[in-house]
């Protein structure tokens, strides 16, 4: 193994819970990186299955995988928040272990930071895919409008074309200290977590795709339809509306995309 594998400049965030098969071939789309340097940090929700032992295989084979197994089940987001808090590397990504990173991800999303080193996350596009391998979307509009999103810009271009799959983003440490970890009360803690980025800081979107995401229709977590996920929606733009360090006229216009949309 090259010694400068040992210094990752990335760290692949991976929580799991008893989807071996699925998570063996999300950990492998990162190995297959064109940019080596990262570490696979994997968190096991307690699986209780043969999860540990495929990890070790690929472990075994190269060191950049790591492991930890939490002796009950914390919940999703709590698993996600207990591997984002551990982050030690400049950069970081979160990958749902149903999800794959196409090989170029990181090349093209450390690009975007050398273009642009003020952004606070570099994006490539996320291909969005059903259960039986069918594209069913992508964000549209960031595809055909890429490049650097400047504060308020970013965050009402998000609110008015839907946000930015997170599974395609590659996000700088620093917005850990500076935006805090994921709201653990809400169930859609990334499109939170996204917003709350783009409304202070600058990001970059590349048209390149980057990553594909696996959602189920009938779950619908990656929708807003649910009575559970619109309320936490609304207590999003509820927080950002009455959040005084946005001047008046900004948060008059979060609110007016947002009762454009309902």
């Amino acid at each position: 193994m090259n010694d400068s594998y040992s210094k990752p400049l990335i760290t692949t965030i991976i929580p799991t819970y008893r989807r071996p098969k699925l998570l063996k071939r999300a950990i492998k789309s990162v190995l297959n990186q064109t940019y080596p340097y990262f570490q696979v940090c994997v968190y096991d929700n307690a699986s209780g299955d043969e999860t540990a032992e495929i990890v070790a295989e690929l472990a075994k084979k190269d060191s950049r995988v790591k492991y930890y197994c939490h002796q009950e089940n914390i919940g999703m987001t709590k698993n996600f928040n207990f591997g984002l808090a551990k982050v030690n590397t400049p950069f970081f990504s979160f990958l749902s272990d149903d999800d794959i990173l196409l090989p170029n991800f990181y090349e093209v999303a450390l690009k975007g930071f050398d273009k642009y080193p003020e952004a606070m996350f570099s994006a490539t596009q996320t291909i969005v895919v059903n259960l039986q391998g069918q594209i069913v979307g992508y964000n549209k509009f960031f595809s055909k409008n890429p490049g650097l999103y400047l504060p308020y810009k970013g965050l009402l271009t998000m609110l008015k074309y839907y946000m930015i799959t997170w599974t395609g983003i590659l996000f700088r440490r620093e917005v850990i200290e500076r935006v805090g970890l994921l709201d653990e009360e809400i169930i859609c803690s990334d499109t939170d977590f996204e917003y709350r980025i783009a409304a202070h800081f600058p990001f970059f979107v590349s048209s390149e795709p980057g990553a594909i995401c696996q959602v189920n229709p009938e779950g619908g977590y990656s929708q807003i339809k649910t009575r559970d996920t619109w309320r936490d929606y609304l207590r999003i733009i509820k927080k950002l509306t009455e959040n005084e360090e946005f001047p008046f006229p900004i948060r008059f216009e979060i609110k007016k995309v947002f009762n454009g949309k309902t």
